[in-house]
């Protein structure tokens, strides 16, 4: 596992090189990250002798676009020994240089650190659904609407008159339009 090296390009003025982080470790192949905050420039990767006798790049010159993110990977050989070295990083036609870092180590020596969120140790709330399908306050109303359709349904069958089942179809609807307005 290696990490990246961050690299900011034209953030404090124009062609000014920061790095995030160095010296890095790496235990292999690792990315030059270039992040351009301005216009358009070139950018210029060297490998230190020590670097470069195990590693190699296969772009050394890069053009940057205006606000373009980069990321150029650095090949590192198996079995390559435990070295320093520093990759040169030039702006500006040379106008601005700055250096980075790199420590190859073996990738069994490397231990990744991985950090774990502290809010993951505390346990969520148990959500409990207080809200009630049909609130308490309406509760009588559905009572009654239940007695209505109850005496509706018991009238018609005793007495099979078609007044009646208008009468049934009346209450049945109206009882749907009530139950509809309590819901919402």
């Amino acid at each position: 596992m290696s990490a990246d090296v961050e690299i900011q390009i034209n953030r404090a003025f124009s062609n000014s090189i920061e790095i995030e982080e160095s010296p890095v470790e790496v235990g292999g192949s690792f990315g030059l990250i270039l992040y351009n905050h301005g216009g358009p420039c070139h950018v210029y990767l060297q490998l230190s002798d020590e670097i470069a006798e195990f590693a190699y790049m296969g772009v050394s010159n890069r053009f940057l676009k205006e606000k373009e993110n980069v990321r150029l990977e650095v090949h590192v050989r198996e079995n390559a020994p435990a070295t320093e070295g520093r990759v040169k990083i030039v702006t500006g036609h040379g106008s601005e240089t700055a250096y980075a870092t790199i420590i190859i180590k073996d990738p069994k020596e490397i231990r990744t650190q991985i950090t774990v969120d502290k809010r993951l140790s505390i346990p969520k709330p148990k959500v409990v659904d207080t809200d009630p399908l049909i609130p308490a306050s309406k509760l009588p109303l559905i009572a009654l609407m239940m007695v209505a359709i109850t005496m509706a349904a018991t009238s018609l069958a005793i007495i099979q008159n078609w007044i009646i089942v208008i009468g049934v179809i009346v209450i049945v609807a109206g009882t749907y339009i009530a139950y509809q307005l309590i819901k919402t």
